[in-house]
């Protein structure tokens, strides 16, 4: 706000916000509802990791136990979960949406694609360093190499509609909001 205007926030991805006031609904402030909303955050991730390493990576109960241990005690990822930062809710995403990524590229199923893909999608709305990892999804679809040209281009409208289209839907948004009376 200055004086008496006020102004559109454009700066900021709008998903992590969003959720943190959502969270704040259940809570006596957006610092409680953060740190609560990140913890839980913390343990959906451990899940999510410990689901990929059994199911995807195929490791044994073990194996997966070690990694998610060092997981679950590193320092960077501790001090992310105890701060009201995206991280946590970026991580997640990320991390699922990837997971996603490689169930479609092995099932060829394009199911898991469009989860992915619009999860990739809230990822870039959650922190804008986002907008890197649908380059990296991007690649892997055209590199994907087992599959025939016309599936990879169904697979990349696919892609297109569900991870692309919201960014630029936000970015039209934020665009229009800063420059009224311009378009």
């Amino acid at each position: 706000e200055i004086g008496a205007v006020r102004l559109p926030i454009t700066h900021y991805p709008p998903l992590y916000p969003a959720a943190l006031a959502a969270a704040g609904a259940f809570t006596k402030g957006l610092v409680s509802a953060g740190l609560y909303f990140n913890i839980a955050l913390r343990a959906i991730l451990l899940i999510i990791v410990w689901f990929g390493l059994t199911r995807m990576a195929r490791l044994g109960p073990m194996s997966a136990g070690i990694a998610l241990g060092f997981l679950a005690v590193s320092p960077d990822l501790t001090d992310a979960h105890v701060m009201v930062w995206s991280e946590p809710l970026f991580y997640v995403i990320s991390v699922a949406a990837f997971f996603l990524l490689a169930s479609h590229l092995r099932s060829r199923r394009r199911l898991p694609l469009a989860a992915a893909s619009l999860l990739l999608a809230a990822a870039a709305l959650t922190r804008y360093a986002g907008l890197g990892l649908l380059n990296g999804a991007l690649v892997l679809l055209i590199l994907h190499l087992d599959r025939q040209w016309r599936a990879r281009s169904i697979d990349l409208g696919v892609f297109a509609s569900f991870a692309v289209l919201p960014v630029l839907l936000w970015s039209l948004r934020n665009h229009m909001v800063t420059l009224p009376g311009q378009m």
